[in-house]
């Protein structure tokens, strides 16, 4: 994931990918979790592959729609939304470790 930020994205054309509902799998409100999915992909493009990467990472916490909820808010708390993703990206335990703890904790 050291390119999790779509190269496409500057050129102004960033790759949307539309998961499948498979992909989606553990979630408890697929339509939102969707929604949430692409609010975040206008905030930060991903390549297809980071894209189902952090869907499949997500949908592996006990609660996914948690742990994205929580993303979501991390993403927009004030950090530049791209440096976070591409850090995590390079450490993918901190990344489960991150979505673990946002899945567990609704005050996050």
């Amino acid at each position: 994931m050291a390119d999790i930020v779509d190269p496409g994205a500057e050129s102004g054309t960033p790759t949307r990918l539309a998961l499948a509902d498979d992909e989606l799998a553990g979630f408890h409100d697929r339509p939102t979790a969707r929604r949430s999915f692409e609010r975040l992909l206008d905030a930060v493009p991903l390549d297809a592959v980071n894209q189902r990467r952090l869907a499949s990472e997500l949908a592996a916490t006990s609660d996914p729609d948690r742990a994205l909820l929580g993303l979501e808010r991390c993403l927009h708390g004030g950090l530049d939304p791209a440096t976070l993703l591409h850090g995590l990206g390079e450490r993918p335990r901190t990344l489960r470790s991150m979505l673990a703890v946002l899945a567990g904790s609704p005050y996050l």
